[in-house]
C-alpha cells in the first residue's frame, strides 16, 4: 500500500541510485532534474532525468524516473484492497535505465587506444604479461595471479603466442585498468613493470610489495582520476546563454550542454529546437537565473533550464 507522498519518494530515491551509480561506478558525472512537459514520459505527471554529456559535446538521456500518480491505475481500473479492505486505484511509479549505459561508458572515457573502464566495473580488473618463458618470470606471474584471485580481484595471465607488444596493445584496446609486465630482466633488478590504462603512465615497483594493496589503492586512484578528468571536460563544455544567438554560436562552434532561462511557454522551447534540434536536457532546481528574462522571448523566465543536442 503505496501513498502518494511515498510514490513521490520511490521516483527521486530511483534517481539517486541512478546518479550515484553513474557517478561511482562509471565514473560519469551527471546532470539531474525535470523533465519540461513536452519532453517528460507521455501520460505521467513528471519525469526526473539523469543527463550525461558525451565526449564529442552530445547529450545523452541515461535514465528516467516517472511519477504517473494515478494517471494509469484509473483509466485501466487497477485496484488493491488496502487496510481497511477497500478498493484503491494505487499511485505508480516507472524508472529504467538501458544498455545505453554501456554506449555513455564508451563515448565519455574511451581514446583513440580504445577502451577505457572504470576499475569497478571492469570485467577484468588486471592482466598479467610475462615477457619471455623463463621459469622465474612464470613462476612469479602465477604467484602473482594468486594473490590476485585470493583477495577478489579479477585477474588473468596472457601465456598467448603473440609478441609482447601486441599483448600490451591487445590490454590496451579492451581497456584493462592495470597492467602487470613481468620480464627476466626485471626480476634479476627486484622489480615488475604496472601500466594504467586511463594515464598510460608506466612505473616499476619492488617485485616484494604487497601487491594486492598496491592494486587496490591504484584502483582507487584510476577511478577518481577518469571521474574528475570527465567532470572537468563536462564542466568546460557547460555555457551560458543569454540571447537565441548565444545558443546558435555555441551550437554551431563548440557543442555541450546550455545553461538559459525559460518562460515555460512549449513554443519557446520549440523556437530553440529549431536550431539543430536542440532540445531541453532538464530543468535545473535551485539554480540561480542567468538573466531572469527567456532566451527567446525576453519575459520573466520561470525556470532554469539545461538544453543540448541529443544522441
Amino acid at each position: 500500500e503505496i501513498t502518494k507522498k511515498e510514490a513521490e519518494k520511490e521516483t527521486k530515491d530511483m534517481l539517486n541510485i541512478y546518479k550515484t551509480f553513474f557517478e561511482e561506478y562509471l565514473a560519469i558525472p551527471v546532470v539531474t532534474g525535470r523533465k519540461t512537459e513536452s519532453e517528460k514520459f507521455a501520460g505521467a505527471e513528471y519525469t526526473l532525468t539523469v543527463e550525461a554529456l558525451m565526449y564529442n559535446g552530445v547529450s545523452l538521456q541515461s535514465g528516467t524516473s516517472h511519477y504517473f500518480g494515478q494517471k494509469f491505475s484509473k483509466p485501466f481500473n487497477i485496484t488493491f484492497s488496502n487496510r481497511n479492505n477497500e478498493l484503491e486505484n494505487p499511485y505508480q511509479t516507472s524508472w529504467g535505465t538501458t544498455t545505453r549505459m554501456i554506449g555513455a561508458l564508451i563515448m565519455v572515457h574511451s581514446d583513440d587506444n580504445g577502451l577505457v573502464l572504470p576499475p569497478r566495473i571492469a570485467p577484468r580488473q588486471v592482466v598479467i604479461i610475462p615477457i619471455g618463458s623463463d621459469e622465474k618470470v612464470i613462476a612469479k606471474t602465477e604467484e602473482i595471479l594468486s594473490s590476485l584471485k585470493q583477495a577478489g580481484i579479477t585477474a588473468y595471465a596472457d601465456y598467448s603466442e603473440k609478441s609482447p607488444g601486441f599483448k600490451f596493445a591487445e590490454a590496451e584496446t579492451n581497456g584493462i585498468p592495470v597492467r602487470i609486465e613481468i620480464g627476466k630482466r626485471d626480476l634479476e633488478n627486484n622489480e615488475i613493470t604496472i601500466a594504467r590504462r586511463d594515464t598510460l603512465e608506466k612505473v616499476k615497483i619492488d617485485k616484494n610489495i604487497d601487491i594486492v594493496l598496491y592494486l587496490k589503492e591504484l584502483f582507487e586512484k584510476i577511478q577518481k582520476n577518469m571521474y574528475e578528468k570527465a567532470l572537468e571536460r563536462m564542466e568546460s563544455m557547460t555555457y551560458e546563454a543569454k540571447t537565441m544567438e548565444d545558443i546558435e554560436n555555441i551550437l554551431n562552434t563548440k557543442p555541450g550542454f546550455i545553461i538559459a532561462d525559460w518562460c515555460g511557454s512549449e513554443e519557446c522551447e520549440a523556437k530553440i529546437k529549431e536550431i539543430k534540434g536542440c532540445k531541453s536536457r532538464c530543468i535545473l532546481e535551485n539554480h540561480d537565473k542567468i538573466t531572469g528574462k527567456c532566451v527567446v522571448c525576453g519575459k520573466e523566465a520561470k525556470d532554469t533550464v539545461i538544453w543540448g543536442i541529443q544522441y
